[in-house]
């Protein structure tokens, strides 16, 4: 008796789909960070992504990640420089590059610092004096005071101011109304951030002291009265003693509370 055997060819076919290039998002053209957060777009048949970052011929990034994000560590890329980046996606069929991209690194300035008035100052003068850091390459600056801590409406905006100071003439804001104020510098650039903002209240002026009693021409005593009238609202007066009509020689300086 003769024995059939069937042998049973199975074939298969195994197909790997190619990878998918992968599209840069980010860092493209200016910017202004020295420590960028690469991004691309995810592949789903890609195990890992190569970035490579140049300088011209030389490579100064050039790093296998798994995500499809890097961040740069601080001390590898340099302002004013052209770069140029690619990123591939990596996967069993194979390594597909994108195409190249360029970015370029220009740091704002910092913006002005403000020094005149402090921050919560009350202000008794006819007119305020503001005054702020003078910021490297500075063209011009602009100042803003408004009576909203968002600004939403300004009291004053003034622009193309070429000193690091400005004096507003109190008559144009309330009293007794809290006030915030900011600066910003212009350079050839552009501009910087605004700076931080401060607060101030100016207070209605009191009117002067009038004399009661006030020695005048040749008197005979070592030790004078001075009496005044005293002002709603006064704290302390200064009294002030001088052989120049100028106060340019001070004999005494006090404050009587």
């Amino acid at each position: 008796m003769k024995r059939v055997i069937f042998i049973s060819l199975i074939v298969f076919l195994v197909s790997l789909k190619s990878a998918a290039q992968p599209t840069p998002i980010y860092p493209l053209g200016a910017i202004n960070t020295l420590t960028p957060l690469f991004q691309w777009s995810v592949v789903p048949s890609a195990t890992s992504y190569h970035l490579q970052v140049y300088a011209g011929p030389s490579v100064v990034i050039d790093q296998i990640v798994v995500e499809n994000v890097y961040q740069t560590p601080t001390g590898v890329l340099s302002v004013n420089t052209q770069y140029y980046w690619r990123v591939a996606s990596v996967s069993l069929s194979g390594t597909v590059w994108s195409g190249n991209m360029n970015f370029n690194i220009s740091l704002l300035p910092d913006p002005p610092v403000l020094l005149l008035p402090a921050d919560g100052a009350l202000l008794c003068s006819s007119s305020i004096l503001f005054d702020w850091t003078d910021v490297t390459g500075a063209l011009s600056y602009r100042i803003q005071v408004s009576a909203d801590s968002n600004f939403s409406y300004t009291v004053l905006d003034v622009s193309g101011l070429t000193n690091s100071g400005y004096t507003l003439t109190a008559s144009i804001i309330n009293y007794n109304t809290l006030y915030y104020w900011r600066v910003m510098a212009y350079y050839s650039g552009g501009n910087t951030n605004w700076s931080v903002k401060r607060r101030f209240i100016v207070g209605s002026v009191p009117a002067p002291p009038v004399y009661i009693t006030c020695p005048v021409g040749i008197i005979h005593t070592l030790t004078p009265a001075f009496i005044w009238s005293p002002s709603p609202g006064i704290i302390a007066y200064r009294v002030m003693f001088s052989t120049s009509p100028a106060f340019s020689l001070m004999l005494y300086d006090t404050t009587v509370y």
